[in-house]
């Protein structure tokens, strides 16, 4: 990369950082709750007996809403900083 693309590329950064911070936390959060879906697919399919599946699932299931009010709050606070 040349030196004035990079520096062009900070510069970006620095005037658009919550823009920036939210395509990251986006990303991120896309990727684990990707991630997350797919476990939570798995252990529908798999032949678990008994009460160990539901628990499974309500524990993913519960994890799968924490992360995504964890996004939430992260976001609003990435957005009021902006402003």
């Amino acid at each position: 990369m040349q030196t004035g693309a990079f520096e062009k590329t900070r510069e970006f950064q620095i005037e658009h950082r919550s823009d920036v911070q939210l395509g990251l936390l986006y990303q991120n959060a896309q990727r684990a709750m990707g991630m997350l879906n797919s476990h939570i697919k798995q252990v529908q399919a798999s032949d678990i007996e008994g009460d160990e599946k539901p628990a499974r699932l309500d524990e993913l299931c519960a994890l799968r809403n924490h992360m995504a009010k964890l996004i939430e709050t992260q976001s609003r606070s990435i957005q009021e900083s902006k402003q």
